[in-house]
């Protein structure tokens, strides 16, 4: 196989052996030329040195549960980003459970005013729901 890989991207063995260990190692090289990786920068040694990370956070009930991490990344952005889609699609299934709810409680054959104080008494999006973003120093 390393001649091969030597005659695809004409190079030597030696330079064509490491790219052979590289993917049986089954190492994503995509993004890095031959030449980066024979230089050692494979995709292990291609992240750049990361100082911080940041955490996801949610916590489903404010009142009686804790903060679980749902993701952690190496910018705010991601994190961000993360919170960002987790939320909307908790938005989507509240509503969803609330149109299931009044839905319910009309084919039980309650009126208007029971279904509007049935529906008050379910808490609004987000009122015991918390999203966050812990920064964390990575110390090694």
């Amino acid at each position: 196989m390393e001649e091969k890989i030597s005659e695809i991207f004409d190079c030597d063995l030696s330079y064509a052996s490491k790219i052979v260990a590289s993917l049986k190692m089954n190492l994503p090289i995509q993004g890095a030329t031959p030449k980066q990786m024979y230089e050692g920068y494979s995709v292990i040694h291609s992240v750049e040195k990361v100082d911080r990370l940041y955490e996801f956070v949610y916590c489903c009930m404010t009142e009686e549960s804790s903060y679980a991490t749902m993701s952690v990344h190496r910018t705010r952005k991601g994190a961000e980003t993360a919170m960002k889609k987790h939320k909307e699609q908790a938005k989507i299934e509240h509503e969803a459970k609330m149109k299931l709810y009044v839905e319910s409680w009309k084919e039980e054959g309650n009126d208007e005013k029971t279904i509007k104080i049935l529906s008050d008494s379910i808490p609004a999006f987000g009122r015991f729901e918390d999203w966050g973003i812990n920064e964390t120093e990575v110390l090694e």
